[in-house]
C-alpha cells in the first residue's frame, strides 16, 4: 500500500492497482474502501499459503474446493451433465454421467489451485514431475525445415505448456 502526490491529485494503491481520486474528493464509503482491503488481503493470503503448500496439498485441497462448488453450484452441475448428455448420448449411464460431473469439479478445483503453485515452481522441478511424450514428429518436421502449428485442447492443466516451452522446443 501506498500514497503519491501526482499534479495535484492525491493517489493510493493496493497490489500495484491504483485509485486515482482528486485530493479531498470522498472515495467511498469507509466501509466499502475497508472491506476492499479486506478482501485484497484475503486473497493475498489464499495466494500465499497455496505457493507455500506442497503441491500434492494443492492439489487435494483444490479437490475439495472443486467438490464443495459442484455442491453449492447446482445450475453449473446441471449444465455440465447436460454437456456430458449431447457428448455422450446414450453411452453412459445417469450414475456414470453424475460421477464424471463431480471428476469434471473435482479435477478443476484441482488445476486452479495447482495453477497458482507451478507457476512458481523452477524449470528443472517442473521437469521432474512431468513427461512429454509424443513429439517425435513436431522434431522430424523442424528439423525438415518445415512449420509447425501445435494446438492444446483447453482441457487439463493447460497453463503448464507455457511453462513447459523449452522442454517441447528445445531450439
Amino acid at each position: 500500500r501506498g500514497t503519491g502526490r501526482e499534479k495535484g491529485r492525491v493517489w493510493h494503491y493496493v497490489c500495484g492497482n491504483s485509485l486515482r481520486v482528486r485530493a479531498g474528493e470522498p472515495v467511498g464509503s469507509a466501509l466499502s474502501s475497508f472491506m476492499d482491503r479486506v478482501v485484497s488481503f484475503l486473497a493475498l493470503a489464499v495466494l500465499g499459503l497455496l505457493r507455500a503448500l506442497p503441491l500434492t496439498a494443492c492439489f487435494a485441497l483444490g479437490q475439495l474446493v472443486g467438490a464443495v462448488m459442484w455442491a453449492i453450484l447446482p445450475g453449473y452441475r446441471r449444465l455440465a451433465r447436460e454437456n456430458l448428455e449431447i457428448a455422450f448420448g446414450k453411452e453412459k449411464s445417469p450414475a456414470q454421467l453424475r460421477r464424471l460431473v463431480f471428476a469434471h469439479f473435482t479435477t478443476l478445483g484441482a488445476n486452479f489451485c495447482c495453477a497458482f503453485k507451478l507457476a512458481h515452481l523452477s524449470l528443472p522441478e517442473i521437469r521432474r514431475r512431468t513427461s512429454v511424450e509424443g513429439f517425435e514428429t513436431i522434431y522430424a518436421a523442424l528439423h525438415r525445415g518445415k512449420g509447425v502449428v501445435c494446438a492444446y485442447s483447453h482441457l487439463g492443466n493447460w497453463e503448464l505448456f507455457a511453462q513447459l516451452h523449452e522442454t517441447i522446443y528445445p531450439y
